[in-house]
């Protein structure tokens, strides 16, 4: 067994995670989950003032 208990049993809903050499596309950042997905300036951009 290797660290994924540690990682699941210390991560909450919302913990940055950095996937490398992945085939797999990003996240769209409006999922719900995915904000991380944006720049700053992208996410102020769509607030609601």
């Amino acid at each position: 067994m290797g660290r994924e208990p540690c990682f699941y049993d210390n991560s909450l809903v919302g913990d940055v995670v950095v996937v490398r050499n992945s085939n797999d596309k990003t996240i769209a950042p409006d999922n719900g989950l995915n904000g991380w997905n944006m720049s700053w300036s992208q996410w102020k951009a769509g607030s609601a003032r």
